[in-house]
Order: C-alpha cells, then structure tokens, then sequence
C-alpha cells in the first residue's frame, strides 16, 4: 500500500541540501508523527530558487533529495491510499485515515474555523458597540450562541477542506458555502460544494455533492436513490435550470474577488462545450472498513450516463473517529 503525505509550506526557502537540511527536515516531520519522511526531490518541481507561496506539495516514496525548509504547517488532512480505478471519464478513489488523534486535530485546526468563519466575521462589528464590561460580555455569549453543528455538516467542511489541499487538483473555493448555510436565509443552489479547478493553465467549473454514511451496505445507500449522490450528481450537468442558478450563485461571489479572472476562463470552456467541460466531485466520508463498491459501481454507472467531456471524481475518506462523534471533537 502506498502512503501519501500532504505537507503545507508557505514562504519558505529552496535550496540544495546535504545531510544537514536532510535531517532538519526528518526531526520536523518526526515531531508532526510523520514516519518515515516521504520527501520528493525538488528540483524536479522547479521550485528551486530564493523563496515561494508553495501551498501544498504532495510528496510520495521518493529518494530523498534537494529539501525544502520553511515552515512545516502539520495542519493538512493525511491518508493512505487504499484503492483507485477508471471507467471512462470517472475516476474513483478510496483514502484511510487511521490515526484518530491527527484526524480530531485536523477537525480542530482547520474544520473548525471553516465552519465558525461566518460568525467570526461578525465579532468586530458587534464588539465595537460594546461599551461595558456587561455588554461585551453579552455580545461574547451572543456570539458563542452558534449551535453545535450536525455530523453531515462537519462532514461537507471537511470534504471541502481535503479537497481544497489536495495538489493534484488545484482547487479552489471562491466562497465558504457555510456561510450560507448559517444564514436563516440560505440560498445555496444545488450542490454542496461550488468552485474552480484549474487544470493546464486554465480553469473550469467544479460542482459538488458530500455525503456521510455509517450505513454498513456497500454500497451505502446515500450513494442510490432520488436523493442519492449518483443522482445528484448526475442531475447537475442534465438539468440547465440548476446549471443556471449555479453560475449566477457563483458569478455572485466572484465578481468583486481576485477569482474573477478564473470564474471567465471557466465560463468560456463551460460554453464552448455547450456545459459538458467541468468537473463533478462526489466525496463520501464513511467510518466503516474501506471496501472498493463503495465508489466502483456508481462511477461505471455515471461514467455511462455522462458525456465523456465531463470529468467525474468520486472519493471516499475512511475516518478512525465514528460520525456521531465528530462535531463533539471540534
């Protein structure tokens, strides 16, 4: 079985390295409980130089080599791989997460803040009408009012936070779709997550569907069904009603940001292929045993029903924690 390691780094420094970055960077990740240090050589990214925003870096069993040091962010969801397949456009895949003390860290670290974002964001404004002790004290018990959230809703969170450090898709969220779901007004369309993917210097639109399942079937039954995620997905890219309600959603929050210019590249491949060139992402997070039908099945039948210019990505992450338990390991 092979391991693969995500890694963070920002601002870092790239040079070559002898036996002393070697070691530097084999202590780092020992303390981060990363054994052995899976390290891919550098040079062979080009990322050789003074100093770079890397994001994330996926490193695989590779010689080590020239090192990178900075600064090692241990906040990055890590899994193994424990199968992959392909039936036309649709690619599946299956990650374990077996060590439950990481996995309540990352739910602390970097779930947390993306499900409690929208009601951080509003503290400055309140705090400042606070003009006693009693008040400020009232705004922070008004504040910290946010109901403990549902296991699915830490599940779709964490989908989108796997999702958005994986390297080998470059996604990204031009919006916190839990924003909305906070909102009493919520106006989410359609899919649970709605982003970007750049792929070959470009971009394309990417729509999402999350499900969390203990259902020991296999496979679940969140997968079939009306409401089952091969449904969902499917009903995206054949339906234009949801497709238009998607695009003006998203154009919404990309209009003023710095996505702007990558929303129009996806839009321009999006109507070149009359809306068949994006990317469709089922995420299904499961605390049961690994077991490949999970996802196979479902991706031969979308692999059939969808035209091959639409790439379908479906994955399931098996977690060490059970799901009832996840929003009380925030």
């Amino acid at each position: 079985m092979k391991i693969q390691t995500c890694l963070s780094f920002s601002s870092v420094s790239t040079e070559w390295g002898g036996a002393e970055q070697a070691w530097r960077v084999h202590e780092a990740l020992k303390i981060q409980g990363i054994s052995p240090p899976l390290v891919r050589n550098a040079a062979n990214e080009g990322l050789l130089g003074s100093k770079y925003e890397l994001g994330s870096l996926l490193h695989r069993n590779e010689p080590m080599g020239p090192v990178t040091r900075g600064i090692i962010d241990a906040r990055v969801f890590r899994a193994a791989v424990k199968y992959a397949g392909r039936a036309g456009s649709a690619n599946w895949e299956g990650r374990v997460a077996d060590d439950q003390q990481v996995f309540g860290r990352y739910l602390r670290e970097v779930v947390r803040p993306w499900l409690i974002e929208s009601s951080s964001d509003s503290k400055p404004g309140l705090k400042k009408f606070a003009s006693s002790r009693i008040a400020t004290e009232f705004v922070e018990r008004l504040l910290n009012a946010m109901p403990l959230p549902a296991p699915w809703e830490v599940g779709e969170a964490l989908a989108a936070s796997v999702l958005a450090e994986d390297p080998t898709k470059g996604i990204r969220w031009p919006w916190n779709t839990a924003r909305d779901r906070r909102s009493l007004r919520a106006s989410l369309p359609g899919p649970d997550l709605i982003g970007l993917c750049l792929e070959n210097d470009t971009a394309l639109l990417l729509f999402g569907e999350v499900k969390t399942s203990s259902d020991p079937s296999t496979p679940p039954g969140v997968m079939h069904g009306r409401r089952g995620m091969t449904t969902q997905v499917e009903r995206i890219v054949s339906c234009p009603d949801v497709q238009l309600a998607l695009l003006s959603w998203l154009l919404a929050r990309c209009r003023n940001s710095p996505d702007r210019d990558l929303y129009e590249q996806a839009i321009e491949r999006y109507l070149d292929s009359e809306g068949k060139d994006v990317l469709l992402v089922g995420a299904l997070l499961r605390d049961t045993e690994p077991n490949e039908l999970d996802l196979k099945g479902p991706a031969e039948r979308l692999s059939k029903r969808i035209d091959p210019t639409t790439r379908v990505d479906l994955i399931a992450i098996y977690l060490p924690a059970p799901i009832h338990e996840w929003p009380h390991l925030l």
